[in-house]
C-alpha cells in the first residue's frame, strides 16, 4: 500500500514538471517568435541600407574614374607586383598609343628604359620592404615612338591587415623639358668644373648662405683639406675661417679680414698672406651679384712662393707631403736601380688592384709589365740611370690580368750624396682617353665615308644629268641656226627655258653641297658692276619677253668701274637675287642698285640692292627664306614654284666674301635685299686687240673628241663641223690612244666617265708617250660633274682645262681660244708646278731652273721603288737598326719632288723609332706611307713628264 502511494505521488510530481517543462516551453516559442520578426524587420532595413550604399559607391566610382579621365596628368594604378590596371587618357596620349587596353596588363617597368630599369625596380622594391605609404620620385619612360618622357610622380602604396602589397596608385607629371633644361645646366656646370680643376690656382665657389657651390683640387691643396671636391659640395663653410686660421702667420689678421670682405662684398685683388710654414699666397675675393642680387663670391688663392723656399718647405714637411700624394689620383710607385719595387702608393695600388705588401720586394717589370713593352721599359730605365726624366704611355697588368693604359711620368731620385738610387714613376690613367680616341678615330672614319659617298652620290647625279642636259643645250642651239617656223621656234624656246630651270636646280644644290663642305673658292678678279649688272638683266629681260615687268639698273657714279671679286660669286647673288624677284613680281619695275656706302684706303664698301614691286613678305614670314629648301609658305610654293635654294646660297655667298645681306619687305608692297660688301678697287683692263673676233672659231688643224655619249657626240661633231674644223670621234680611252697614235691634233676634247678606259687612264698614258708630238697637246676636260675633286684630278693627271656640261657653243670656244692664248704665252711664263705638290717648298729648291729640277725627278722616279721595296723587306724581318738607317737616308728624297708630307710622316716614322724601338704605333704609320704612296708616285711621274715636254718646247 505504501509503494502505491509513494508510485501515486512520484506520477503526480512528474506530471506537475511535464506542465511546468511546456509552459516554459510556450514561453520561449513566443519569444523567438518576437525575435524573428525583429529579425526579419532588421534585415530588410539593412537590405535597403546596402542597396544605397551600393548605388553611392557606384556613383563615387563613376566620378572616380571621370576626375581620372579629364585629369591633365598621368594617373595610373597597378597590382602590387607591378602589373597596370588603370590609366587614364593623358598617360595614354602621351606615350603615343591610340587605347588603354594597349598598356593595361602590361608591367610599368616596360614602359622604363632600359638604363634606369634596375634603378627604378631597386627604389620601388625598398619602398615595398620598408612598408612606406607615399613616395616621391622622377623616373623616365618610353613611349611607342621610343622617345623618352620623364615624370614626377607621387606614389600611394596599400597594404592588407598582414603587411601584403595589393595597389599602387600613381600622379605624374610631365617634367621633360624641365629635366631637359637641367642637363643643359648640368652639362655647362660640368664644363665649368672641368676648366676650373685644372687651374693651378685655389678656387672656391661659395653661394650667399656661405654653402659650398664649387670646389677644386688645388684649393683642398692649399688647405691640407683631405675630402674629395665633390664631397665638399654643399658643405657649411660659416667656420671654415676659425678652422684654417691656424695655418696662417697671423690668425687674427686673417679672420678679421674674411670677415671685412664678406661685409663690403667689394672685389679684392692680389692680397698677399703668409702662412705658418712659410707658403705666401695672392688672395683675390669676387663677390658675385645679379641685377644688384648678391649671390655668393669667388676665392681665387695662388701660391706665389719662390722655388728656394718651397724646396726648404718641401724637405721639412715631407710626412706631409707624402699624405697629399696619398690623396691625388696619380698613382706613384718607387723602384731601386734593379727595378725593384720600394714603395707602391695608396693610388697605384688602387689602379692595378693589388696591396701594397703585395708589390713591395717584386720587380716591377715581371709583374706589372706586358712583354712587348719590355724594351720600351729598357730604354726609359737606361734614360733614368743617366739621370734624364722622360714622359711615355705603355699598359700595365692589373692583378686580374686586365690591361691598363697609363700615362707615365719618370724621375730618377737621389741620396744624400748625389747617387741615383732609384726612380720615381708618376701614373695617370688614360684609359678614358684611349678609348675616347678610339671612339673618335671610328667617328672620323664614320665621317669621312659618309663624305665620300655624298661626294660619289653628287658626283654620279651630276654626270648622270648633265650628259643628257649638254646633249638637249647642244642641239638646241645648232637646231636654232636652222630655218624654223614660228610655232618651232616657240617650242625650242620651252625647250631652253625648261633646261635653263633643270641646270639651275642642279647647280643650286651642288653650290650649296660645294659651300657647306668648304669645296668652294673665291677667286679675287677684276670685275666691271655695271657689266655684270646689266648683263644680268638682259638676261632676265628677254626670259620675261614682253612681259608687264621693266628691268632696270641704277649704280651711282660713285662706284668704281673696276672692282675686286670674285665674279662668278658676284654673278650668282644678283642672278639669284633678281630671279627670285621675277619669280614674284607679275608687273612692275625689278631694280638692281649699287652705291658707295664708305671709302677706306684702297677699297670701298658698296652697297648692292635688288628692289621690286612684287607681292611681298610678311614679317613673321622673313625669317625663314635664307634657309635651305624653305620658302614663305606652302602657297608661296604651289603658286610659284621653286626649290628654296638661291636665296640660301645668296647668304652663303655674301658671308663667305665678309659682307652681310639684309631683307626689308611688306606683304604686297615689293621686297628689297640689300648686300654690303668691303671690296678692293682695281684698275680697268686694257681694251680688246683690234681685230680680235670672239665669236669665230681658232685656226685648227685637227681635234679628237674622246665621248661615248653618242647625242654629245652629235653636239661636238655639228659645232666642228659649222667651224669648219676636222674632228675625229673615239668611244673610249682606247680608241683614243689608236688615233692619238696615227694622227696629229691641235686639241683634244676628253670625256671622264667611260667604258674600257676612262679619261684620267687615257690621259696619262697620252702624257707617257714618247717621241709622239700628242703627248703634249692641250686636253680639255669634259665632265658631267661639277665637283671641285674632279676638276683638280683631271688637272693632275696632265688635262689643261676643264669644262663642265652642260656647255653651250660659246662656252666651248671659248676654252679653245684660253688655251690657244696660253699656247702663245707658255714660253714666255716660268714653269708652274702642280698644285698636288708642294709648290712653295720646290720653287724655293730649284727657283727657275727647270733642268736641273727633271735630273732630280728623273733620279728620284729611277731608285725610289727599289728603295721602297727594301723598307718593305727590313719591316717584314724585324730588321729595326737598318730599317730605321734607310728610312733616315731616304725621307729628304721625297721633300725634294715636292712630297713633303710623306717626308714629314717618314721622320715620325724615323723618330718613333729611335725612341721606342718597332711599336705597334710605328708600324701603323709605316703602312699608312705604303698605302698612300703609289698614287704620290704616279703624280711625280706626271710632273717629270709636264717638265720634260717643257724643256722640249
Amino acid at each position: 500500500m505504501n509503494e502505491l502511494e509513494d508510485l501515486k505521488k512520484q506520477l503526480e510530481r512528474e506530471v506537475a514538471l511535464r506542465k511546468q517543462a511546456e509552459a516554459a516551453l510556450v514561453s520561449r516559442t513566443t519569444e523567438l517568435d518576437s525575435a524573428n520578426k525583429e529579425l526579419t524587420a532588421l534585415n530588410e532595413s539593412l537590405e535597403v541600407k546596402i542597396e544605397e550604399r551600393t548605388r553611392q559607391a557606384e556613383e563615387s566610382e563613376l566620378r572616380y574614374r571621370q576626375i581620372i579621365d579629364s585629369a591633365s596628368d598621368f594617373i595610373y594604378e597597378t597590382t602590387g607586383k607591378g602589373i597596370i590596371t588603370l590609366v587614364n587618357p593623358v598617360a595614354v596620349r602621351s606615350l603615343g598609343f591610340s587605347n588603354k587596353s594597349e598598356i593595361i596588363g602590361r608591367k610599368f617597368v616596360d614602359f622604363v628604359p632600359d638604363k634606369y630599369k634596375k634603378q627604378v625596380l631597386f627604389f620601388y622594391q625598398q619602398q615595398r620592404i620598408e612598408k612606406e605609404k607615399r613616395s616621391f620620385s622622377v623616373v623616365p619612360v618610353t613611349g611607342i615612338n621610343g622617345q623618352w618622357i620623364w615624370i614626377e610622380q607621387n606614389v600611394q602604396y596599400f597594404y592588407n591587415p598582414s603587411g601584403k602589397l595589393l595597389k599602387v596608385s600613381a600622379v605624374g607629371r610631365d617634367v621633360t623639358k624641365r629635366m631637359d633644361s637641367e642637363q643643359e645646366l648640368l652639362k655647362a656646370s660640368l664644363r665649368l668644373t672641368s676648366l676650373i680643376g685644372s687651374l693651378n690656382a685655389g678656387i672656391l665657389v661659395e653661394d650667399e648662405h656661405r654653402k659650398i657651390v664649387l670646389v677644386n683640387e688645388k684649393f683642398c691643396s692649399i688647405f691640407n683639406i683631405s675630402a674629395a671636391p665633390d664631397d665638399l659640395i654643399g658643405a657649411d663653410c660659416s667656420n671654415s675661417a676659425e678652422q684654417t686660421k691656424h695655418l696662417f702667420a697671423n690668425p687674427a689678421a686673417f679672420t678679421k679680414r674674411i670677415e671685412q670682405l664678406l661685409t663690403r662684398q667689394q672685389p679684392v685683388s692680389r692680397e698677399e698672406l703668409l702662412m705658418n710654414d712659410g707658403t705666401v699666397l695672392l688672395r683675390d675675393y669676387i663677390p658675385i651679384f645679379e641685377d644688384e642680387t648678391y649671390l655668393g663670391h669667388l676665392w681665387h688663392y695662388l701660391d706665389i712662393t719662390e722655388e728656394k723656399n718651397q724646396e726648404k718647405r718641401l724637405r721639412l714637411s715631407e710626412e706631409k707631403y707624402r699624405g697629399l700624394i696619398e690623396n691625388m689620383e696619380l698613382g706613384l710607385l718607387e723602384v731601386d736601380t734593379s727595378g725593384i719595387i720600394i714603395k707602391p702608393y695608396r693610388r697605384f695600388c688602387e689602379m692595378t688592384g693589388y696591396t701594397e705588401k703585395e708589390l713591395t720586394g717584386m720587380s716591377a717589370d715581371e709583374v706589372l709589365l706586358p712583354p712587348e713593352y719590355k724594351k720600351v721599359m729598357q730604354k726609359q730605365e737606361a734614360e733614368r740611370m743617366k739621370g734624364k726624366a722622360g714622359v711615355y704611355e705603355i699598359e700595365i697588368l692589373k692583378k686580374g690580368g686586365q690591361r691598363l693604359s697609363v700615362l707615365i711620368s719618370g724621375a730618377p731620385f737621389y741620396s744624400d750624396k748625389g747617387e741615383i738610387i732609384g726612380s720615381l714613376g708618376i701614373h695617370y690613367d688614360i684609359s678614358a682617353r684611349k678609348k675616347l680616341e678610339e671612339e673618335l678615330r671610328i667617328a672620323r672614319n664614320k665621317a669621312e665615308k659618309a663624305m665620300l659617298a655624298e661626294k660619289q652620290f653628287l658626283a654620279n647625279m651630276s654626270h648622270e644629268i648633265r650628259n643628257p642636259i649638254n646633249a638637249i643645250v647642244g642641239m638646241s642651239n645648232l637646231l636654232g641656226d636652222t630655218m624654223l617656223d614660228q610655232q618651232q621656234s616657240d617650242y625650242l624656246k620651252t625647250i631652253k627655258f625648261s633646261t635653263e630651270v633643270l641646270l639651275g636646280l642642279i647647280s643650286g644644290i651642288l653650290d650649296l653641297s660645294k659651300i657647306e663642305a668648304g669645296l668652294y673658292e673665291l677667286a679675287e678678279q677684276p670685275v666691271n658692276v655695271r657689266e655684270v649688272a646689266e648683263s644680268v638683266m638682259k638676261t632676265f629681260e628677254v626670259k620675261a619677253g614682253k612681259g608687264d615687268i621693266n628691268f632696270f639698273t641704277d649704280i651711282s657714279p660713285e662706284v668704281p668701274e673696276i672692282l675686286l671679286a670674285d665674279p662668278t660669286a658676284l654673278n650668282q647673288i644678283f642672278i639669284n637675287l633678281v630671279g627670285n624677284a621675277a619669280k614674284f613680281t607679275e608687273k612692275g619695275f625689278i631694280v638692281i642698285a649699287a652705291k658707295v656706302l664708305e671709302k677706306i684706303k684702297d677699297s670701298v664698301r658698296v652697297e648692292f640692292s635688288v628692289w621690286d614691286t612684287g607681292i611681298g613678305i610678311s614679317a613673321d614670314k622673313q625669317a625663314v627664306v635664307f634657309e635651305t629648301f624653305k620658302q614663305a609658305d606652302k602657297e608661296t610654293k604651289l603658286k610659284y614654284g621653286g626649290t628654296g635654294l638661291g636665296l640660301s646660297i645668296v647668304k652663303q655667298l655674301v658671308e663667305m666674301m665678309d659682307g652681310t645681306i639684309q631683307l626689308e619687305s611688306e606683304e604686297g608692297q615689293g621686297t628689297t635685299f640689300r648686300v654690303i660688301l668691303e671690296l678692293r678697287v682695281g684698275e680697268a683692263e686694257l681694251a680688246e686687240e683690234p681685230g680680235h673676233d670672239s665669236s669665230s672659231p681658232p685656226d685648227l688643224s685637227r681635234v679628237l673628241i674622246v665621248e661615248d655619249n653618242e647625242m654629245n657626240q652629235q653636239y661636238l661633231s655639228g659645232l666642228f663641223f659649222k667651224w669648219e674644223i676636222p674632228c675625229d670621234i673615239a668611244n673610249n680611252g682606247v680608241e683614243a690612244l689608236e688615233f692619238v697614235e696615227n694622227y696629229v691634233y691641235n686639241y683634244i676634247l676628253m670625256d671622264i666617265r667611260m667604258p674600257k678606259m676612262d679619261g684620267y687612264e687615257t690621259t696619262i698614258r697620252i702624257r707617257g708617250m714618247e717621241n709622239n708630238s700628242n703627248s703634249t697637246v692641250p686636253i680639255i676636260a669634259l665632265t658631267a660633274s661639277a665637283l671641285v675633286d674632279e676638276r683638280n684630278r683631271a688637272l693632275e693627271v696632265g688635262m689643261n682645262y676643264h669644262l663642265t656640261k652642260p656647255f653651250t657653243p660659246e662656252q666651248l670656244l671659248k676654252a679653245l681660244k684660253d688655251q690657244k692664248m696660253q699656247e702663245k704665252e707658255k714660253k714666255m711664263t716660268d714653269f708652274e708646278f702642280s698644285a698636288s705638290l708642294d709648290r712653295e717648298h720646290l720653287y724655293m729648291m730649284y727657283e727657275d731652273d727647270v733642268e736641273r729640277t727633271s735630273i732630280i725627278f728623273q733620279i728620284f722616279v729611277d731608285g725610289i721603288a727599289s728603295e721602297i721595296e727594301l723598307l718593305k723587306q727590313l719591316e717584314k724581318e724585324g730588321n729595326e737598326a737598318e730599317f730605321i738607317r734607310k728610312v733616315h737616308k731616304i725621307s729628304p728624297n721625297f721633300a725634294m719632288v715636292g712630297l713633303t708630307k710623306v717626308s714629314e710622316l717618314l721622320v715620325e716614322i724615323e723618330t718613333e723609332g729611335k725612341a721606342s724601338g718597332m711599336t705597334d704605333l710605328l708600324k701603323q704609320k709605316f703602312a699608312k706611307f705604303i698605302g698612300d704612296i703609289d698614287p704620290k708616285l704616279q703624280i711625280v711621274q706626271n710632273e717629270l713628264a709636264r717638265i720634260k715636254n717643257h724643256l722640249i718646247q
